[in-house]
């Protein structure tokens, strides 16, 4: 059972680019937020679509993960609207599922706040 486990949550271990927050699709014109999980690290690196951010996995199960504090640099970009949200957001995240090379990230609620796509 417990190879199992650690097989599904090794699907986690990708590179992502986030694709709708709070179920809306973001504007392929605009920098999207990417991140990069390792399940091996336990640890999640990226940016927020500005600035380079990285975080410790907490805790990952086949269905529950939780992030520590994200650490960000401190760029000023024009617009930070998108960042703020996806940061906001990455802080509340306990659940997640993988379907069809899709991660949805759920907050405790259940309710989907973020939604990447793997481009590895």
């Amino acid at each position: 059972m417990h190879t199992k486990e650690q097989d599904r949550r090794l699907r986690l271990h990708d590179i992502w680019v986030l694709s709708h927050v709070n179920k809306k699709q973001i504007d392929d014109t605009v920098k999207r937020p990417t991140i990069e999980i390792s399940i091996s690290k336990m640890s999640l690196q990226g940016t927020d679509s500005c600035n380079r951010i990285k975080a410790i996995i907490e805790k990952v199960s086949e269905t529950d993960i939780t992030f520590g504090n994200i650490l960000g640099t401190r760029k000023m970009c024009p617009d930070m609207s998108l960042a703020n949200i996806f940061n906001d957001n990455l802080n509340k995240v306990k659940k997640y599922k993988i379907e069809q090379s899709r991660l949805f990230l759920y907050d405790s609620s259940g309710k989907e706040i973020l939604q990447f796509r793997k481009i590895d």
